[in-house]
């Protein structure tokens, strides 16, 4: 074990003084195209290599160098230029035919550009005959002998790698992360190049947890590979046909549910599955680090995180930086997957009152959220982690809290309101009695002149009459006026009265924030893909020509047959109860109308509100915002951390 740190430590400093590659290249200069596994860049940058690779070919159509380089930077300009192919790759494939066939790169395009065709496969062993330590074919061997299960092949192509040094000592240490924080003898599910080749190269080379499976779940599709790790890990047979070939091809799930049915194994999922692979199973998946471990049964994975994190991980190197890693781009956005346990680690260190592990994690965060792009965020959830001190006592209704959580899937829920006037009180007065009198200076609410925003048609009505369905300022009408930093340090109270909570609740630790502006979306379509509005239709109006939320609508026709008839036609002239209306197929009330509701992108507000126009208040329209507004609120959404 202390072998393989020394090597991992020892290759972290030999390679650290290659450039710094965070950025691109020269785009004046052609550059060799690695695979994005290895250095991942903007699509504009392959689209200029593209074309100066073209010139090197233009003068000399023999360079297969140059083709080489020239069909890789094509062929990713395709991957990430969306729907548009804008290079047909055959007929670049068909004019390399006629200058460089019988050469390496001829035999190793021929195997990539007919599809990773196993019938072209002796192109590949071609290639490796014509010049063996190339490391372009090595995953394609490392392929060919998992799927046939030639162990001695495998070893020998994964030493081969190994001793070329092309993996990077980062993407080494997150995998021996990932690795050393398994159960024994688990199964480990990984989707990617960057979590499956380093570890299994980890595994064969250096004898490192060599008990767990690791099983990507793409092989799984091979009928034959599936087979041999369920013969090897004690599982039946899985006799769900596609075809001869397959063994799932657009839903994973059906293929995990039998492995988690029959398995006698620990199962863990990869944090780089993507979230639609492990969504189904959010309640029963538990952060451990750099997977989720699957469990029926509530444990501490807080305390296997702690364990995990101070015994087991390589940790120094997140503490220098990554700048000098020869896969930068690549290891910056593996680094992200440490944050969300890292983050809670970090919390749980300010509870206990261990200012010395919490400076360490904290620095570490810092560098891998720099790295990543993400600074800015993480900093508001680390001083809003510092500034707020443990509750001792809340008056919030925990049980009462419970019951409004609803499910949106993989572990995250959404309050089926927005946060209303009587739960901020509660917020304000739980600070004043914590006597965070700073807090409580930076959170308080802002007056607001209601009458000023009656259209001036109105102008002359009586006052009551603006009033007829609730005051804004009333127990059940949603909190507005107040700014992003103190909906920020609501979510955190909340976070901690709910943990605090030493009677029976729904889950043992949660974390409550804003949602991205996409979780929002997703949350108001409530699994009705590009819906206008949240209750699923086109129009704002029932068939009746009742409103169906809370607008401006003073200039719009008025219901002729509606219970709540008023001068402002859909029954309000400013905020109504949080749950007046209907809900969406979520159980969300007001996602769209009332009051327009932020999310972590400060400066913008999703969903319109009442002084907003129907047409402005649909799922996709962005509010902008420019501090505290009456027309802008907010609504929590939920992780679970621990069941």
């Amino acid at each position: 074990m202390n072998s393989v740190i020394i090597f991992l430590v020892n290759l972290l400093f030999l390679t650290g003084l290659t450039s710094n590659v965070t950025t691109p290249p020269s785009s004046k200069v052609p550059q060799k195209i690695v695979s994005i596994a290895q250095e991942f860049y903007e699509v504009d940058y392959y689209q200029s290599q593209a074309e100066l690779w073209k010139i090197e070919i233009d003068k000399d159509q023999s360079n297969a160098d140059a083709w080489i380089n020239y069909y890789r930077a094509c062929r990713f300009v395709n991957m990430l230029g969306g729907a548009e192919q804008k290079y047909n790759l055959d007929e670049v494939y068909s004019q390399l035919v006629d200058h460089i066939k019988g050469t390496y790169e001829y035999h190793y395009l021929s195997y990539v550009n007919g599809g990773s065709d196993p019938s072209l496969f002796h192109h590949i062993t071609a290639a490796y005959e014509l010049d063996p330590d190339r490391t372009d074919v090595y995953s394609i061997m490392i392929n060919d002998a998992v799927i046939k299960q030639d162990a001695e092949k495998m070893k020998m192509f994964n030493e081969k790698w190994m001793a070329s040094g092309e993996i990077s000592p980062g993407v080494l240490s997150w995998n021996y992360n990932s690795l050393m924080s398994l159960e024994p003898n688990a199964i480990l599910f990984t989707h990617g190049d960057n979590d499956t080749y380093p570890a299994w190269m980890l595994q064969q080379v250096k004898e490192l947890r060599t008990d767990v499976e690791v099983v990507n779940v793409n092989f799984l599709r091979k009928r034959s590979y599936c087979e041999a790790i369920f013969r090897k890990c004690g599982i039946p047979a899985y006799d769900k046909n596609i075809n001869d070939e397959l063994t799932w091809e657009n839903d994973f799930s059906p293929l995990a549910d039998h492995v988690i049915k029959h398995a006698i194994r620990p199962i863990q999922f990869s944090v780089t599955l993507p979230k639609s692979m492990r969504e189904k199973y959010g309640n029963n998946l538990y952060t451990v680090g750099l997977s989720f471990k699957y469990s029926n049964e509530s444990f501490d994975n807080i305390q296997v995180l702690k364990d995990n994190y101070e015994n087991k991980f390589l940790t120094d190197y997140m503490l220098l930086g990554f700048e000098n890693d020869k896969s930068v781009t690549v290891l910056n956005s593996m680094n992200m997957s440490y944050l969300p346990g890292f983050l809670s680690l970090m919390r749980h260190y300010i509870k206990e009152g261990d200012e010395a592990k919490r400076e360490r994690i904290g620095n570490i965060i810092g560098n891998i959220a720099e790295a990543g792009g993400q600074l800015q965020t993480v900093n508001a959830i680390i001083e809003s982690s510092r500034k707020l001190k443990p509750l001792t006592e809340t008056n919030f209704d925990i049980k009462s809290l419970d019951k409004t959580l609803m499910s949106l899937g993989n572990g995250l829920y959404a309050a089926d309101t927005e946060v209303l006037n009587i739960q901020y009180e509660q917020f304000l007065m739980d600070l004043l009695r914590n006597k965070e009198f700073e807090l409580l200076d930076k959170c308080k609410t802002g007056k607001t002149d209601w009458i000023s925003f009656v259209p001036e048609m109105h102008k002359g009505l009586n006052e009551e009459v603006f009033y007829d369905n609730g005051h804004p300022d009333d127990p059940l009408s949603p909190i507005q006026n107040i700014s992003h930093e103190a909906a920020q340090v609501y979510c955190e109270w909340l976070s901690r009265a709910y943990n605090g909570y030493a009677k029976k609740k729904r889950f043992n630790e949660v974390r409550f924030r804003l949602p991205t502006e996409q979780e929002w979306i997703e949350a108001a379509e409530a699994g009705r893909d590009l819906a206008r509005y949240p209750w699923g239709g086109y129009y704002y109006q029932n068939s009746k020509g009742c409103y169906l939320a809370n607008f401006h609508s003073s200039e719009k026709p008025m219901c002729e047959d509606c219970d709540n008839r008023s001068p402002d036609n859909d029954g309000a002239f400013f905020t109504v109860k949080g749950d007046a209306y209907f809900p969406n197929d979520f159980g969300l009330y007001g996602m769209s109308g009332n009051v327009a509701e932020m999310v972590q992108e400060k400066g913008i507000a999703k969903g319109g509100s009442w002084e907003d126009i129907p047409e402005e208040c649909t799922i996709q329209s962005v509010k902008k915002v420019n501090g505290p507004s009456p027309a802008v609120g907010f609504r929590v959404f939920m992780e679970v951390i621990n069941n």
